[in-house]
């Protein structure tokens, strides 16, 4: 059995595949700007998901100075700060406790967020591509017969 030559296809078509790689380029480059779109609508959203306030600390008190310097003065100002310092100690224990907790639920409130930005942008993009393949389907049949 003998095989004849390649089979070549003709210059139309050849053209029409180069238009469908351009046309679904630029369809991928629409999804992407639709998804940037997406996510900078929801940045600030993101941000305040994500942003975790810090402990609030007590004061410390000033100490002692000028004519008021003294032993009395100074150990009443010591019994003071140590007893600040304890309980900045606790409340930055009790933060340090919930931060993982909260770390978590923020991440996952964050990855929603960002999963609706995807979602957006992948329903554009599908109905982007369907309406390049459907346009250069139409055309090949009308080349064909």
């Amino acid at each position: 059995m003998r095989i004849r030559g390649r089979c070549h296809p003709g210059p139309v078509v050849t053209v029409w595949r180069g238009c469908g790689g351009i046309a679904l380029t630029i369809s991928g480059l629409y999804y992407e700007r639709v998804y940037l779109t997406a996510m900078l609508r929801r940045r600030s959203a993101i941000t305040a998901v994500l942003d975790i306030p810090g402990p609030a600390r007590v004061p410390y008190p000033e100490p002692p100075r000028g004519p008021r310097y003294g032993e009395e003065a100074w150990n009443a100002h010591m019994t003071l700060f140590d007893g600040i310092a304890m309980r900045n100690r606790e409340i930055s224990e009790s933060w340090t406790h919930g931060l993982r907790s909260q770390g978590e639920s923020a991440t996952a409130k964050a990855e929603a967020l960002k999963q609706e930005a995807v979602t957006t942008a992948a329903a554009a993009h599908t109905a982007s591509n369907w309406l390049v393949l459907s346009v250069l389907l139409v055309s090949l049949s009308g080349l064909i017969t």
